[in-house]
């Protein structure tokens, strides 16, 4: 394969799809423990807004990370 142009953009990469292999992620938001997940735009889309996660961030390119509450620290 050709290196690419330098004036030029490479191609963008496959997106990447977890696997069910992956260990899950979990981050502490304020006194939750929480677990995050991915969400694509469909799958955040066919919910309505009061179902939502109220802690989620839009990755461009990537859809919705979400932290799902596990338990409470306090």
């Amino acid at each position: 394969m050709p290196a690419p142009e330098p004036d030029r953009p490479e191609a963008p990469q496959p997106e990447f799809l977890p696997s069910a292999d992956l260990a899950p992620a979990y981050c502490t938001v304020g006194p939750q423990f929480c677990r995050l997940s991915v969400w694509t735009e469909p799958q955040y889309a066919q919910r309505v807004a009061r179902e939502r996660p109220a802690r989620a961030t839009h990755v461009p390119g990537l859809g919705w990370v979400v932290a799902l509450p596990v338990a409470s620290l306090n």
